[in-house]
């Protein structure tokens, strides 16, 4: 519930109190681990899921949560196979495929990122795969996709920003209400 509602860090604690009446619990290990996740409490993350993944390495998300960890603490060689195993356990996983094509990215591999940017503009909430995508794109050195992602890019940027006002607009009151 905590987790659902947001205060992470309590949830976090919630689920180590779980741990301790039932160690090795891959589902208490999970949630342990998304809620260090949220709280990018990554450097906790890793021993939790080096188990789970020793007992279960099949896990999408055990997967999943570790390469991006990894990525997440600047290591997208170490990350690359764990968002790969992710990948090929569940090929339609976004955020995988928006880590992955960042971890490629980063490691100069910018023709490899492609797709999987592509994938991953799909369920792109704050432009970030939009601009990896651009980059990505120029890095190759095919200026003329680049040019149609960032101009992609800053439409997608300014419909969010667009958003952005007209929620806050909405919240607005006239005074004495």
């Amino acid at each position: 519930a905590l987790d659902a509602d947001g205060p992470h860090r309590d949830a976090a604690a919630e689920w180590r109190k779980a741990l301790e009446l039932e160690p090795r619990n891959i589902e208490v290990e999970m949630g342990l681990a998304w809620s260090l996740y949220e709280i990018r409490d990554f450097d906790s993350i890793l021993p939790i899921l080096t188990g789970v993944l020793e007992e279960h390495p099949e896990s999408t998300e055990g997967n999943f949560l570790y390469g991006a960890s990894l990525l997440n603490l600047e290591q997208p060689d170490a990350a690359i196979p764990y968002l790969k195993a992710a990948l090929e356990r569940d090929p339609q996983m976004q955020a995988a495929h928006t880590a992955l094509g960042q971890a490629l990215l980063r490691e100069g591999k910018p023709d490899q990122a492609i797709p999987h940017l592509k994938t991953a503009i799909a369920s792109d909430e704050d432009g970030n795969a939009h601009f990896q995508l651009f980059r990505a794109y120029k890095l190759s050195g095919n200026n003329q996709l680049a040019n149609q992602a960032l101009a992609e890019y800053q439409k997608f940027r300014a419909s969010v920003e667009q958003t952005k006002a007209v929620e806050e607009g909405s919240q607005i009151t006239a005074p004495g209400k």
